[in-house]
């Protein structure tokens, strides 16, 4: 059995706060029936490491939305969980809850374990910490978001842990109620049970994706509950790269916001009135655009300025305030949340005359009309009406063509009374996102190398906001080079072709200093990894895999080097070959040529689209784990 724990190790493990993120795909909606028959997932309940018993099962979870006649807001959470293995140890036996402590009242109502021979152990009260999470922390804004920690007793394996607590919110201190509920877990639920309680005249939207739950009304003098409930869902696996839970996961989406486009519109109304009146902002407006001789170069002087001298802060929508703070306010601090650091990047802007409109961006697989909701929006953007067409700029990214973040999402925003999409396309064709480079070495007798490479990226490659001068396109050559040729610098460069979707290049490359040696002989090595693996990852690590692998785009990538070296060297090795593989996901392929004192290197690696079937995965990782091995990317040669 494991002992309590003191309030030094509590406190240790407070300093590791869980965030996710995600990617979109597209999702289906399913209307539900009030007063169907509950549907359940096909089959029994699976493991997440055993299929014949789960290392925990979630018995059962409920969560409760209410919202008050006076405004105020109450969230109710109750969740038992069996634990069979020590393995689940970290994931349930240190819960966090995260609230407002100047906004909300926590009252924690059962924290205790039930043990295999039924009696309970009630967590005694050094067992209760609160802590600052780690990403609000050190910003007093954010000064009131806490954590209270429990340190659950008597944990052993067979116990089941049980936690019920309620937190009430004053009014105007949050955001409408809205959730967005993935209903199924890595572990196996038993029941799970999702309700929103609100007045009648408060009409509640919802949606419910990849699931069927069993739904009910209930009236209470003027207040309405729907309630959901959905019965034996099996264990889903968390694999590094998956596709976003909202492509495969039940889903339960509500709001009490009203129609997405009133409350957009309610929303980017927030942004402006966040907009005030103040003589620094007018100041640093002019003095930062005094060089500027466009709308496009105002906006972009203003961004460049705020990526040096603002801090961008991010945490969980849910741990945020209802409403930004002002922008005068946000920009004597220094920092802000991203609805915040817009509010000051469109209050710079319009300082500098410039007429401009906010906007968001978002994914249609994510964003849904039918709950609309804060934490459906992956940024805020202003949108720039030029000559040459629309433009989107974000405070801490800059201009937005196809930024790997958001590639496949719309930009959204108001042209009057009509909602505007702009569509930033994915990288779905490997042929428009190439990563190229050819290239003839030569190592002298010292060890050294110098030669000439010819560059080529485009597409998923390329981000030409970071490619306007002279040291950001050197710095990116160099950084491409040396994902081909560690130990290589970038000499001189010539730049045959620039554009938002292209970057050719000529450069003559040396080496930073000799190669290493081993014994005698020098070590020329290449890269293991590939140009294209800085940018497009992929899982290799595990022999098993049920789930796809999401990757940032398709790409095509070749390199191929040709090296030469004094003639009476003698090679003691060379890089391994790795024989052409090929199916519906692309190509891979590794060649080595030797004709005297020279050798050619030729790696092409072509993944035709942006999800790889777990299948698809297990074929390339013993090919591509082979590659990023030292035989298949080091030279040896003897002087």
């Amino acid at each position: 059995m494991r002992k309590d724990r003191t309030m030094n190790a509590a406190i240790r493990h407070a300093r590791c706060p869980r965030l996710a993120t995600s990617l979109l795909v597209s999702l289906s909606i399913v209307t539900l029936n009030f007063g169907c028959a509950a549907t359940s997932h096909a089959g029994p309940l699976q493991a997440s490491f055993d299929n014949t018993k789960p290392d925990a099962v979630i018995e059962l979870w409920e969560q409760h939305w209410t919202l008050n006649d006076d405004g105020s807001t109450v969230f109710h959470e109750k969740k038992h969980v069996r634990l069979n293995s020590d393995r689940t140890y970290d994931a349930f036996c240190d819960p966090r809850i995260t609230y407002n402590v100047a906004n909300d009242k926590l009252d924690v109502l059962v924290a205790r374990t039930k043990r295999p021979d039924g009696t309970y152990r009630e967590a005694t009260d050094y067992a209760h910490v609160e802590v600052s999470p780690g990403a609000s922390a050190g910003w007093p804004a954010f000064a009131d978001v806490r954590q209270h920690l429990i340190v659950m007793p008597g944990v052993e394996p067979g116990c089941v842990l049980e936690l019920e607590y309620r937190i009430t919110s004053k009014a105007g201190t949050r955001s409408p109620p809205a959730a967005d509920v993935r209903l199924d877990d890595q572990y196996p639920i038993g029941k799970r049970i999702v309700s929103i309680t609100a007045p009648e005249d408060v009409a509640v939207s919802f949606a419910a994706i990849h699931c069927s739950p069993t739904g009910a009304r209930d009236k209470n003098g003027n207040a309405e509950t729907i309630r959901w409930t959905v019965k034996d869902l099996p264990a889903q696996p968390r694999e590094p790269q998956s596709p976003p839970w909202q492509a495969k996961a039940p889903r339960l989406a509500f709001s009490t916001a009203g129609e997405s486009t009133a409350w957009f519109k309610n929303l980017l109304c927030s942004l402006d009135a966040s907009v005030d009146d103040d003589k620094l902002i007018e100041k640093l407006a002019v003095e930062w655009t005094a060089d500027a001789d466009s709308d496009s170069e105002k906006l972009r002087a203003i961004q460049e300025s705020l990526e040096e001298t603002f801090n961008f802060v991010a945490f969980p929508v849910d741990w945020r305030p209802a409403l930004p703070r002002p922008a005068s306010t946000v920009m004597q601090s220094g920092y802000g949340l991203p609805r915040e650091a817009a509010c000051l990047y469109l209050a710079l802007v319009r300082a500098a005359g410039v007429k401009i409109q906010s906007g968001i961006i978002a994914a249609d697989h994510v964003f849904l009309h039918e709950a609309p909701q804060l934490g459906m929006i992956a940024a805020y953007v202003l949108v720039l009406a030029t000559d040459d067409g629309l433009e989107f700029w974000n405070a801490q990214r800059g201009r937005i063509i196809r930024d790997t973040r958001w590639a496949g999402h719309n930009a959204l925003w108001f042209d009057g009374d009509e909602l505007r999409h702009h569509a930033l396309p994915p990288f779905a064709n490997a042929d428009k996102s190439r990563c190229h480079i050819v290239g003839d070495i030569e190592l002298d007798g010292d060890g050294k190398f110098a030669g000439e490479v010819e560059i080529a990226v485009s597409g998923l490659f390329v981000s030409p906001e970071r490619l306007r001068t002279s040291s950001q396109q050197k710095s990116k050559i160099n950084s491409i080079v040396r994902n081909a040729l560690p130990g290589a610098t970038v000499k001189d460069f010539t730049v045959t072709a620039l554009s938002d979707d292209e970057l050719r290049v000529t450069a003559k490359i040396k080496s930073s200093d000799a190669c290493d040696k081993l014994g005698e002989a020098y070590q020329l090595k290449l890269a293991g990894g590939g140009a294209a693996a800085s940018v497009v990852s992929i899982p290799l690590a595990a022999a098993e895999r049920r789930t796809p692998a999401w990757l940032a785009g398709a790409f095509d990538e070749h390199i191929k080097l040709t090296i030469t070296w004094p003639e009476k060297w003698t090679v003691d090795a060379l890089p391994s070959q790795v024989e052409k593989l090929t199916g519906d996901w692309g190509k891979l392929v590794q060649t080595v040529s030797l004709d005297e004192s020279k050798l050619t290197v030729d790696r092409q690696f072509h993944i035709a689209k942006r999800m790889l079937a777990p299948a698809d995965v297990l074929t390339l990782r013993g090919p591509l784990n082979k590659l990023r091995s030292p035989h298949a990317h080091t030279l040896l040669l003897r002087p």
